[in-house]
């Protein structure tokens, strides 16, 4: 049946641009934006060249995991046109051999931002070499399963990495295989990072030095159950403008400041310092600082041991 004037009339999305109806539909999450694919060719082309991808997957033993895994699939394999983020949420939603093929399509599509929170009860997901190679690749957030490389220290660079988050990635393979990455060799492979973020549990040493163009640290470090040596942290970052320490492990951890002439912020939040001439010796390797933020829990702890010893 033919359409009325004013059926015509009230349809006023068709008359806008490709591009304005992708705004619009930015506004909506992934699942929202491509229910849209039913209405006409044109709206299923539409969709696939939203530009943010955004999947939260249900656990395997969820009736709807299958269907949502295919989603994912569908929204990659169709698509034509370059991405600009992929993110995916997973509690044991899918397997590693998914997300491996889901970072190379990303990869193909010249991807820029690439956030995984996910945790599988197989072994953790060694993400593609190709990953460490990508010149489009600027935001790495990484947490729980999906492990990049980082014991692949001979061709692993990042030549266009401005943002890393790594969250759980050595307290989850120390789990599985009783192993840890280079963490400090995998640094050194990102010349351009401006922000790294750290929430982890860490054995070996952890040195972020020779970053000139580093101005944000965020560094949340505990040890785990029984564990008593911990590892020392040193930074060295002369463009360094923030920076943020969460330290609760069970030992007390040696830091090093060096070169910190740039920092407008710092906060420090230290649960066990060795003494107070040694929180002493820290605070004055940042005296440049213009914000400083000092838990209490911090200078308490270290007049206590001062004073007992």
């Amino acid at each position: 049946m033919a359409c009325s004037e004013s059926d015509k009339e009230q349809d006023r999305l068709s008359d806008l641009s490709d591009e304005l109806i992708i705004h619009i539909l930015s506004f909506l999450t992934t699942k929202e934006s491509y229910r849209t694919s039913v209405l006409s060719t044109r709206w299923e082309s539409i969709c696939t060249k939203i530009p943010n991808l955004d999947f939260e997957l249900p656990m395997t033993s969820d009736p709807m995991s299958s269907k949502a895994i295919q989603s994912v699939y569908a929204a990659l394999l169709r698509r034509t046109e370059n991405l600009r983020k992929l993110s995916l949420f997973s509690d044991d939603g899918c397997t590693p051999y998914d997300i491996h093929l889901w970072v190379l399509k990303a990869l193909d599509l010249k991807v820029h931002e690439l956030e995984f929170d996910c945790w599988s009860m197989e072994k953790p997901t060694l993400l593609p070499r190709r990953l460490s190679i990508s010149k489009s690749l600027v935001v790495l957030k990484l947490r729980g399963g999906p492990h990049p490389r980082l014991n692949y220290s001979s061709d692993v660079c990042f030549p266009s990495l401005k943002i890393l988050h790594l969250q759980l990635i050595v307290f989850n393979s120390i789990l599985d295989n009783h192993s840890e990455y280079d963490l400090a060799n995998f640094l050194s492979r990102c010349p351009h990072l401006e922000e790294f973020v750290l929430h982890d549990c860490m054995k070996q040493a952890i040195n972020i030095v020779s970053f000139p163009s580093l101005k944000r640290v965020f560094i949340s470090l505990f040890s785990t159950l029984g564990g008593s040596n911990v590892c020392p942290l040193q930074i060295n970052a002369p463009s360094l403008e923030v920076l943020q320490i969460v330290d609760t492990s069970i030992s007390p951890r040696k830091y090093e400041f060096i070169n910190l002439s740039n920092l407008d912020r710092a906060t420090l939040r230290i649960s066990n310092h060795p003494d107070l001439n040694s929180l002493y010796t820290l605070l004055k390797e940042i005296s440049n600082v213009k914000s400083l933020t000092i838990s209490s829990e911090t200078i308490h702890v270290s007049f206590i041991i001062f004073f007992w010893t």
